[in-house]
């Protein structure tokens, strides 16, 4: 399933029936770069049908905001035997915006160092809400919660904002979101086109995840990046 919001017309069949601009090479180079534009952007540490208003939903504490899930996909990809760098820069604070700008640079400067880096995973935490209340979306999979996921292509290419990559984004998001939904019909939620570019522009493998929401707790987010790290593995060949 998609959602377009892109303005674009868009043939996910198309997508899925090319080959990834990516494989896995065996080298101990590193072959994906992890980091996170909202690094802040945290998860509960109980499970609960309410929410505390000293519950802070950004924290720089990385045991408990997007870098907990970050590094599980590393270690994931890690016993694949793919080597990813995972980079814990925290770009959202203390000023939200630009935060984009930021780990543009930061990416840059990986791309630059390693060229052997095929894919970049920007880690996100969505915010899901139902009117005022806070929704905590999760599947079950193999009898144990999991928070649901997102991943989010930008197709927009235009003279103001250039995307050259975008079908090579496409095509990975498109077979990684029919992968994952081979795990679990109820896993991810539609895969999201937008009209922005959210650095994707940088990489023929750039993908976007949102990893659960507000609401989903740390143990639940981190599953679903085990589920999406050994999913990678297993698309890379």
């Amino acid at each position: 399933a998609i959602t377009n919001r892109s303005g674009t017309s868009v043939d996910v069949a198309a997508a899925l029936s090319r080959d990834l601009a990516v494989k896995w090479e065996d080298t101990d180079a590193p072959q994906v770069l992890i980091l996170h534009t909202h690094t802040t952007e945290g998860y509960m540490t109980y499970a609960a049908d309410y929410y505390n208003a000293a519950d802070r939903h950004r924290t720089k504490d990385h045991s408990r905001n997007v870098c907990a899930v970050g590094e599980t996909v590393r270690l994931t990809l890690a016993s694949y035997g793919i080597t990813a760098i995972h980079d814990t820069t925290v770009h959202d604070s203390p000023v939200y915006s630009g935060a984009y700008n930021r780990s543009a640079e930061t990416a840059e400067k990986y791309l630059k160092q390693y060229p052997s880096i095929q894919i970049v995973l920007d880690l996100h935490r969505d915010s899901v809400m139902d009117g005022e209340v806070m929704v905590r979306p999760t599947a079950t999979v193999e009898g144990k919660k999991a928070a649901q996921m997102m991943l989010i292509t930008g197709v927009v290419d235009t003279d103001a904002l250039p995307h050259p990559h975008w079908e090579q984004n496409l095509t990975l998001s498109a077979h990684w979101q029919a992968a994952l939904d081979e795990v679990s019909p109820d896993l991810m939620r539609p895969l999201n086109l937008t009209a922005s570019r959210y650095n994707q522009h940088l990489s023929p493998g750039w993908v976007l995840a949102e990893i659960g929401a507000e609401g989903n707790t740390v143990e639940e987010a981190v599953y679903s990046a085990q589920i999406l790290g050994r999913t990678l593995a297993e698309l890379l060949g």
